[in-house]
């Protein structure tokens, strides 16, 4: 294994840097420093099998897919952009409709992260680091943030989350990677997959979270066995009629180790982690001002996360993290050949 780092743009006068780990001829793994993001996960024969960016300035025009991004502090959504601590209110900015999504307008996945690398026997590792303060984007407290990609000489690539703050305030991170196991020459409609769930979430027309949830047993979502992802996206399941395929936050059971398993004829990826919930979304929508060539279906996120809107739900468990206190989280993607 070997890694090379290149200044591939600059943002705010700050230069990009892509960093690039190659575990031999035939495999690499590319990081951008702006959204601590991974970009690229090419395999020798099949091709890159995540959605990324060309350059920064693709990347600045289509900011709105989070391509790899590290998403925070918050992922997903907060009603009505705001929430309380103690009885202590707090308002986020609102970015989309009166709602805070991944963070706003200062979202991690717009700030340009400082890095070390730290080389091993079996993995490389990139540091990146951020100062989180308090003001710019509305959250409480200065925050210290880590966030670690590892790749291993087996070609894993594990995330670990760290954070510190010095005021009570929330922290819910996740990554936002697309996969197409195709490589993208084809849309995710013949990948098979199956979820560690029984529930999902019900949400309302703006994908907040009523706070109850929906038993998919023997549902067209019952992934549990595994599923042609594209017969489900071609159902008439009112959950993929309401949002044109998978926006679907589904509640894992944590009875087996691998979380969720990704297949083709091809290459098999399985996600194991920590947090209590996946957020699936199947790119439904594509932005008709985009000058990326992308189609519908092209890829589905996987966003590991605790229970989106966490904070403003009863039952949903803390995203508080308070003050001095250490928040740990890790998340781990194994893509093997069939």
């Amino acid at each position: 294994m070997n890694y090379t780092k290149r200044i591939i743009g600059n943002y705010k006068n700050e230069d990009v840097y892509e960093i690039k780990i190659s575990l031999d001829s035939s495999r690499y793994v590319s990081f951008w420093s702006l959204g601590s993001r991974i970009n690229e996960f090419y395999i020798e024969e099949i091709g890159n099998i995540i959605l990324g960016y060309n350059c920064v300035d693709e990347l600045l025009a289509n900011r709105s897919y989070f391509f790899g991004a590290t998403v925070g502090r918050v992922g997903g959504r907060i009603s009505n952009a705001s929430f309380n601590i103690d009885g202590k209110s707090y308002k986020l900015d609102k970015n989309d409709g009166e709602n805070h999504l991944h963070g706003g307008d200062r979202g991690f996945d717009l700030r340009n992260w400082d890095f070390d690398i730290e080389e091993n026997k079996d993995s490389i590792k990139i540091i990146f680091s951020l100062e989180d303060k308090t003001g710019p984007n509305y959250y409480p407290g200065n925050m210290k943030v880590k966030v670690t990609h590892t790749v291993t000489n087996e070609g894993d690539w594990i995330i670990d989350y760290y954070a510190r703050c010095d005021a009570d305030t929330i922290f819910n991170p996740t990554n936002h990677v697309y996969f197409n196991l195709n490589a993208n020459e084809n849309p995710i409609t013949n990948h098979y997959l199956r979820v560690d769930s029984d529930y999902i979430l019900e949400t309302d027309e703006d994908l907040i979270p009523t706070g109850e949830k929906i038993d998919i047993g023997s549902s067209e979502l019952d992934f549990s066995k595994g599923r042609n992802l594209g017969e489900v996206l071609e159902s008439q399941d009112p959950e993929i009629m309401k949002n044109s395929g998978l926006d679907t936050a589904f509640i894992l059971n944590k009875e087996d180790e691998v979380s969720l398993n990704l297949r083709n004829d091809r290459l098999s990826l399985d996600v194991l982690t920590d947090r209590d919930s996946l957020i699936l979304y199947s790119l439904n929508k594509i932005d008709s001002n985009s000058s990326m060539p992308l189609v519908k279906n092209q890829g589905i996120a996987i966003e590991a996360q605790q229970l989106p809107d966490a904070i403003n739900q009863k039952y949903f468990g803390s995203i508080i993290l308070r003050k001095g206190e250490e928040f740990k989280c890790e998340t781990k993607y194994k893509v093997r050949k069939i």
